[in-house]
């Protein structure tokens, strides 16, 4: 009897560590493992709580920010401290998620008022084959992730560098109404953009064509800088897009650039630079073909959107300047905080998690006061079989009461007195003849 009770139990427990949604940290078949110590101060991205996290972050028009970033280091901390201030003043943290494989970044930055949500949807490094680019890099191929997936929801994106500085509302009307499915920053270096069709004698400097047998079509865009002197390349026809800042619309000739980009970044050019890549791709979906539309895409005006070097050569010019966007944009790690602090405009030191923490209330209040109850929908089968679960628990338990009771009715009965089985272990007493 024993054994037949130790084996309805170990179907039970069995039955809700397979229960799909189950807290004991199965892999779900479209999600990844539920940690088995959640942080409930952290907000988690997976298929069942993206859409909750979304509600409470988009704006009224379904628009949203995000940024992607890596591990936990000063350097990028002070950024990003940077990178929410000017958000914050400009009334668009509200809107931001900033988007991390590691869960103890998350854990650092909502303790400091960021909007850390931490990534369990995004391919991880060990998902990559061993030497693929985007292996030691994820976050870079993150950001054509997020989207790629914001897109197929329906919502507008803004994706941002956490080098970029918000001097103005990141998402005016006119950018957001304008007919365009994808618009990004510029990298030219020139204080004007090119008029239309001098990118065919004047081309972007930072790429040239180089000879690569390994991939489809025998060539590839490619770093100038990285090429050698004395290697054959060819000058490249490219739109000098940087991906420091781009915007990005849903339509259908979006969802298959993204896809389109995803299947080149990952299968068939593990090792080009993803900005080098969106270069390249791009330019294949401006031409519609048959009944398939092109995509409809711009660089972003300059005089709005800008690197800081474009910026100092157009006050220099005495162009006109509204900055809206401001990117460090061709500088090394430390030169970035430097180029901010010679035009006044770098405020790590000015962050106060006070400014961020009502906004992380308001969206833990989405999610019933703890981020550990926005866990989605529960599916029907996982439901049933937890259901079922606990009624055979329930079963075995009745059944180990009762015979405990009739044990107890045994063994206290007076000499010359039967037990007789009654429902529930209660005894007939009979006198003996």
């Amino acid at each position: 009897m024993l054994r037949c009770v130790a084996v309805v139990l170990g179907a039970t427990l069995l039955l809700l560590l397979w229960a799909p949604g189950s807290v004991c940290g199965r892999k779900d078949a479209a999600d990844k493992a539920v940690p088995l110590d959640p942080d409930p101060s952290v907000p988690r991205l997976t298929n069942a709580t993206l859409q909750l996290h979304l509600d409470a972050v988009a704006t009224t028009g379904r628009e949203v920010v995000f940024t992607t970033t890596s591990a936990w280091t000063p350097v990028i901390t002070d950024m990003l401290k940077h990178f929410m201030w000017h958000l914050h003043h400009v009334g668009r943290d509200r809107n931001l998620m900033i988007i991390s494989q590691d869960a103890g970044t998350c854990r650092n930055l909502v303790a400091m008022g960021m909007p850390c949500y931490l990534d369990d949807m995004s391919p991880r490094g060990g998902d990559f084959p061993a030497g693929h680019r985007y292996g030691q890099r994820p976050w870079d191929f993150g950001k054509i992730y997020w989207a790629l997936t914001l897109a197929e929801l329906g919502y507008t994106s803004l994706y941002l560098d956490n080098d970029v500085a918000c001097m103005d509302d990141p998402l005016p009307a006119d950018i957001l109404s304008a007919p365009y499915d994808l618009q990004g920053l510029s990298d030219f270096r020139d204080a004007e953009l090119r008029k239309l069709g001098e990118v065919l004698d004047n081309r972007c400097s930072l790429y040239r064509t180089k000879f690569h047998e390994d991939v489809p079509g025998g060539d590839v865009l490619h770093p100038a800088w990285e090429i050698p002197k004395n290697e054959t390349s060819m000058r490249a026809l490219a739109p000098c897009q940087s991906l420091g800042a781009f915007y990005t619309k849903p339509s259908l000739a979006t969802l298959q650039f993204y896809r389109y980009l995803s299947h080149w970044m990952i299968q068939t050019h593990p090792h080009q630079w993803d900005q080098a890549a969106w270069n390249e791709v791009v330019m294949a979906f401006l031409i519609g073909m048959g009944d398939e539309p092109a995509l409809k895409y711009r660089i972003l005006p300059v005089n709005r959107f800008m690197n800081i070097e474009v910026l100092l050569k157009r006050q220099e010019a005495k162009l006109a300047v509204h900055q809206v966007l401001v990117h460090a944009g061709y500088l090394n790690t430390d030169d970035k905080r430097k180029a901010f602090e010679k035009l006044g405009t770098w405020h790590a030191g000015d962050w106060d998690p006070k400014m961020g923490n009502a906004g992380l209330k308001a969206r833990r209040d989405a999610c019933g006061g703890s981020f550990l109850r926005c866990t989605g929908p529960r599916s029907r089968r996982g439901l049933a079989i937890r259901v079922l679960g606990l009624l055979l628990t329930g079963v075995v338990m009745l059944f180990m009461v009762r015979r405990l009771v009739r044990r107890l009715g045994r063994s206290t009965a007076p000499s010359g007195v039967s037990s007789s089985r009654l429902p529930f272990g209660h005894a007939r007493s009979t006198t003996a003849r």
